[in-house]
């Protein structure tokens, strides 16, 4: 079949059955810090593209004091906390959306098998594009606050594009990286890991561990014990109880690098937006001038995490993915 102009009917066929795609749609980590799939937003406000994300300070070594009666005579001597602010942006996601009033109009039209008294599928196809748009752009959210591809970028002009800094980069920019050297995730890694970030200043406020599938089953077979059963056997470890950290809950996200283990702190993480005035807070549709006989409209919004201070969020990398 000859491609079509996208929106048309011929790439809309009406069918009656369940609806399904193969695609992950999670976004758990989105999820996890206040996000909301359909598009409206439960973190903070900018007016500006650029955002402060933490200003860190350092205190002075600790030693012991040897302070005589005579010095006390003398005002003490002064010390400069400098502080050091860390920003981040809000990047722009941005995705048309189309159809034309025949394929509006022919909703009703049944293609493939089709038995009396199902439903259609598909009764309302500009809704269900949306719907696919906006899963898309969590998605693309989700791979960004992550911090796959760690190539986050301040835009200087109009044609360069903001990118949003993400876990995987925050971990590298505080040096709370493990490198695992092409090895299997064990529990040497893990605590090798948390000491590093431990001695760098995690507070471990509200920690979770972010895998894909494979270092989740990992996980299982490090932490996991199941009691002698005659009848059932396995486990799926979704917490563990580990040293300096407590308790953890194991976050499996299809988008994690497989390579990667994260440890992220939740309690110091929030999606940003930066608000169109006069638009809805959050990813929002709007409708197009219309053109010939369709319409067209866009998804439109600027998003960015505060992933607060660094040292908050560590890596192991260099993971063995089979």
């Amino acid at each position: 079949m000859a491609s079509a102009l996208a929106g048309t009917y011929w790439e809309n066929y009406g069918y009656i059955g369940e609806l399904y795609t193969a695609s992950r749609k999670e976004t758990p980590f989105l999820s996890a810090i206040g996000y909301i799939n359909e598009g409206i937003g439960g973190g903070k406000v900018t007016t500006n593209f650029e955002f402060p994300v933490a200003n860190q300070y350092s205190l002075t070594a600790a030693a012991g004091t040897a302070i005589t009666e005579d010095a006390t005579k003398s005002a003490p001597g002064y010390v400069d906390h400098a502080l050091t602010q860390y920003k981040n942006v809000c990047e722009i996601h941005y995705l048309g959306v189309e159809a034309t009033y025949v394929a509006l109009a022919t909703w009703g039209r049944i293609s493939g098998v089709a038995t009396a008294g199902q439903v259609m599928t598909l009764d309302d196809l500009l809704a269900h594009k949306i719907m696919i748009r906006l899963a898309e752009i969590a998605r693309n959210i989700e791979y960004r606050f992550l911090g796959v591809g760690s190539d986050y970028a301040c835009s200087t002009d109009a044609d360069v594009a903001n990118k949003t800094r993400g876990l995987i980069e925050c971990a590298s920019n505080a040096s709370n990286t493990v490198a695992a050297g092409s090895i299997d995730l064990n529990k040497d890694l893990v605590q090798t890991l948390l000491r590093t970030m431990y001695a760098a200043g995690a507070q471990f406020v509200d920690p979770v561990i972010i895998v894909n599938a494979f270092q989740k089953q990992k996980i299982s077979e490090i932490f996991g014990y199941a009691p002698t059963d005659r009848n059932i056997g396995g486990v799926d470890i979704k917490q563990i109880e580990i040293d300096l950290i407590g308790n953890v809950p194991v976050l499996l996200d299809p988008i994690q690098p497989t390579s990667v283990l994260t440890v992220a702190d939740l309690g110091v993480c929030s999606p940003v937006f930066q608000q169109v005035p006069g638009k809805p807070l959050g990813i929002f549709y709007e409708e197009h001038g219309r053109t010939a006989a369709m319409i067209s409209g866009q998804l439109f919004g600027m998003i960015g995490l505060d992933h607060g201070p660094y040292f908050a969020h560590g890596t192991i990398t260099g993971l063995t993915t089979s």
